[in-house]
């Protein structure tokens, strides 16, 4: 608990001596980003004066909200919130209820927010108090790898024809069932290529990622939808992501600024999100403040539970979350 309380306070320091702004979004929102990925909360308000529920949602992070300060000009912006994913499980690194730690840095890309990560993890293990010993998967400078050097350094196959242009894609979706079959993975004729590609990055290649120093992970490729802008490779996206001790720690973009290309997102995400577990309510009109000049920016979100749990040594976030769900459930039943 205290460490927790630690680690936030240098966070607020931190981005205090940086003139970022912190801000307090709504955790309810009547409106969502679809996310085909992400099964969320459904809740509703019951009107004291006998009017209809309105349906509300529990936000998976703050970028619903922090976007739309963005939008009207707050400048460099951050959040540390609570986040909801539903059917998810829980254990060492989920929990349904975690903490999110969201930052935007306006004029920059998503290799700006790597020394901006660097400097932060750097300040945290800092202010470590004495009688901690400092996480040394946590220590900077990352380690740099694109996601083609991971697939060709860890399951020996060339990713870079993929998301290229070069191939059709039922042909990369063949290639990428022939390469997780090959490992032995369970596929079926219905895997989509995000799919299968997360199935071989999750079962062959994350458990090989080195842990004696973090990683950066970058230029995703554009198969995996995200609002993150193009990067100079052709198919890719100028997207990373931090791993720390083999831990997923944070996700980060060069944030898209083009009205037409949210919106197709939204409107393509919303398609997948029919069959969800949770239905969900995409809002349209939230891809509108992309008309009036969106500023050029890079958003990174980070996992603060799994964060403080690699500082503090702990085994699983259930030891450093003060109430896991796990637990609650337990003590009902």
């Amino acid at each position: 608990m205290k460490l927790r309380a630690h680690v936030q306070r240098d966070i607020r320091k931190f981005f205090a001596s940086r003139s970022f702004t912190e801000a307090d979004v709504p955790l309810l929102t009547p409106g969502v980003i679809p996310e085909a990925s992400i099964e969320l909360f459904k809740t509703e308000m019951v009107s004291p004066y006998g009017s209809s529920p309105e349906e509300l949602f529990l936000l998976p992070s703050p970028e619903y909200y922090l976007k739309q300060l963005i939008a009207e000009g707050s400048g460099d912006i951050y959040s540390i919130s609570r986040s909801f994913r539903n059917s998810e499980q829980t254990g060492r690194q989920h929990n349904p209820e975690f903490t999110m730690l969201e930052y935007y840095a306006m004029d920059a890309d998503y290799i700006d927010s790597i020394s901006l990560t660097e400097d932060l993890i750097a300040t945290m293990l800092e202010g470590l108090p004495a009688d901690r010993e400092r996480a040394v998967a946590l220590r900077p400078p990352f380690r740099r790898m694109t996601m083609d050097e991971t697939f060709e350094r860890f399951a020996d196959f060339d990713l870079s024809a993929h998301c290229s242009g070069r191939l059709s894609g039922e042909e990369e979706r063949k290639q990428l069932k022939e390469l997780a079959e090959g490992f032995g993975l369970s596929t079926s004729d219905d895997d989509s290529w995000e799919e299968l590609f997360n199935l071989v990055f999750v079962h062959k290649i994350e458990p090989q990622l080195p842990t004696d120093k973090p990683l950066v992970i970058y230029d995703y490729p554009a198969n995996i939808p995200a609002l993150a802008r193009p990067a100079a490779t052709r198919g890719r996206l100028e997207r990373w992501e931090l791993y720390a001790g083999g831990i997923e720690l944070a996700n980060c973009y060069s944030e898209e600024t083009d009205y037409k290309t949210v919106k197709n997102f939204f409107t393509n995400e919303a398609a997948e999100k029919i069959d969800a577990l949770v239905t969900v309510k995409p809002d349209l009109t939230w891809c509108e403040m992309y008309r009036k000049n969106f500023p050029r920016c890079s958003g990174t979100a980070m996992g603060l539970d799994r964060l403080i749990m690699l500082l503090s040594g702990a085994a699983s976030i259930e030891g450093v979350i003060l109430f896991p769900l796990s637990d609650i459930i337990r003590e009902l039943n």
